[in-house]
Parts: C-alpha cells; structure tokens; sequence
C-alpha cells in the first residue's frame, strides 16, 4: 500500500446451486495442440451447440456421436448435459448412467448433474447413489437442504446420513483460528492522530467463515480492498490488499492476544525494496488502533507511516 494511500485512508469451495452454467463452460473444447490430428467435425459441429445452449440439437448431435462410438464417454456426458438443460430427463439420466460406466463416475460435477435429473424423475435412491459421490467431492450440507429438487427426500434416512456426511465439508473454516479477526467485523470512522476523519473501513467475514474482506473509502476520493485469511498449513494470517490506483500489499503475520501483527515487503518502481508493517490492536475503549511503519534499510530502522483510530459505526 503506498503512503499517499494511507494517509487519505481480502478470496474465496466447490459446488454451487451454478454447476449447471458451469458444467456448459467446462465442456467447451480447447483449442487443438500442434501437429495434433484435426477435430472431428460431427464433434466440433456439436461442441458449438453445446456453447450456443441450443439444447435440442446439441443432444440429437451427441447421441449421433453416442451411437456412432458407444464407448465415447465424453459424448454420453454430453448428451446428458444437454438433455438436462432441454428438460428431457430420461434421456439425460440414462445418458449419464452410461458415461458412468465408461468411466467417468468420479466426475463430482457429473454426478451433481446426474442427482438433479434424477430428483426431477423422483427416483430417490439414484439421486441418493449420484449426491455421494459429490459429497465426497466437496459439497456442503447447505446445498443439500437448500436444493428444491431433494425436498421430497428429506425424510429418507439415506438423504440424512448424507446430509450428516456433507457436514463435515462444511466445518473446514471453523476452527476457532479461524476467527482470529472476528473483532474488526463491521463499519467503522476511521481518525488519524489529529483526530481529522480520513474514511471508512467496511470490513465482512465471507459466508463461509475462510476470510475477511476490507473495503476502504478514504474522504479524498481514494478506496481499496483487502483479503485476511488464516493460512493454516503454514500456520499464520495473510493479508492481500489493491488498492484502486493498482497498488498491492502482501504481509503475514500472526493474532494474538487480539492483536494482527503482519510484516511484508513491497518493490518500487526504481527497484528499492520496502519493508513494511502493521499492528491492529483493540483498545479499552471499544476501539481499534492501526499502526503502520515502513523501513527502507532492511529492518534497521522504522518510519511511522500512520496511526488511525476506528470508531465503530455498525457490527
């Protein structure tokens, strides 16, 4: 964060309620390799309407390739695909049981595909059978019990043993590491040490717990955002932050006792290196104290670079 941005003033799992957009963008074939053989141009004609969501004649496409090469996995993935999207369901279901017997029955984001067209056709121990297999991969509880098409499974104890199952997917964040910085959640006046207003800082902590996300609207027009997250592997808080004039911040460091301390460096556009630092610490009062500090010689000395206050406007 350069100081001028100072002075005025964190991503983010797998499945979503989207996979089938997303199970359309992930089909679109790339481009050929070098000296590879040419494309088929059945398979090429119906790779195009697959990406044009015309339903209708990329499923007859895919069963002409289905038919012509029954051991084409891909083209019975397709064919279910685009059965599903076009409402025909028997067709898409038995197209997926196919593409799982040729190998594809790992494929979380087939088998998502697969547990919807069967929902639809209310055969509730297929669906059952297909939702494992994305459990397995990833899928959290929520969209188990959220997902309309399962309702008329909630009562099957097989459907909850999933749902029990699925919630081991979602606890992943929520160790209580990871809420180290839950004392920075909300809106905030941010004050420097003339006790002249400088911003606002919003920050939220993502839905599923992983991280939190600054924003920050400084009074002279400037803004940025940052992303703080608890890297457990390597056992320490991460911090990204860009600011709008394209500016960008990587520190790490450590909470304790209440208080972020991070540490980084940055490059300038001569090529001198900055070492820079923070401490978010709260105060007696209710309050938030920020502290920054740079150095330009390797850590021997250290300049303030600000001090603020926050005042907490809404949790």
């Amino acid at each position: 964060m350069t100081k001028q941005m100072w002075r005025s003033a964190r991503l983010a799992a797998m499945l979503s309620l989207a996979l089938a957009a997303g199970a359309v963008a992930q089909t679109i074939p790339a481009p050929p390799r070098p000296g590879a053989p040419p494309r088929d141009q059945a398979a090429e004609e119906a790779d195009k309407l697959l990406q044009a969501m015309d339903w209708s004649k990329a499923a007859e496409a895919y069963q002409q390739l289905a038919r012509r090469d029954p051991t084409n996995a891909q083209a019975w993935f397709r064919l279910g695909i685009a059965s599903a999207q076009g409402q025909d369901l028997k067709r898409a279901a038995d197209a997926f049981d196919k593409a799982d017997s040729l190998g594809l029955a790992d494929a979380p984001k087939m088998a998502w595909e697969a547990a919807i067209a069967n929902a639809k056709l209310g055969r509730g121990d297929k669906t059952i059978e297909w939702l494992s297999t994305v459990v397995e991969g990833g899928l959290r509880s929520q969209i188990l019990t959220s997902t309309p098409e399962f309702e008329f499974l909630r009562a099957d104890p097989s459907f909850q043993a999933l749902i029990a199952r699925a919630a081991g997917n979602d606890a992943s964040c929520a160790k209580p590491a990871y809420g180290g910085l839950d004392f920075w959640v909300g809106e905030w006046a941010i004050y420097d040490q003339d006790r002249v207003r400088v911003g606002t800082n919003r920050v939220a902590k993502t839905p599923d717990g992983c991280a939190f996300v600054e924003t920050w609207t400084g009074t002279l027009g400037d803004g940025g955002r940052s992303l703080s997250f608890f890297n457990e592997r390597a056992g320490r808080w991460q911090q990204v932050w860009i600011g709008d004039t394209g500016g960008i911040v990587e520190q790490a460091g450590e909470v304790t006792a209440g208080e972020l301390r991070l540490q980084g460096e940055t490059v300038q556009a001569n090529g001198t290196r900055v070492l820079n630092r923070q401490v978010l610490s709260q105060t007696g009062s209710g309050r938030l104290r920020q502290r920054a500090e740079i150095s330009q010689d390797g850590g021997r000395s250290w300049l303030p670079q600000f001090e603020f206050t926050y005042v907490r406007m809404t949790r």
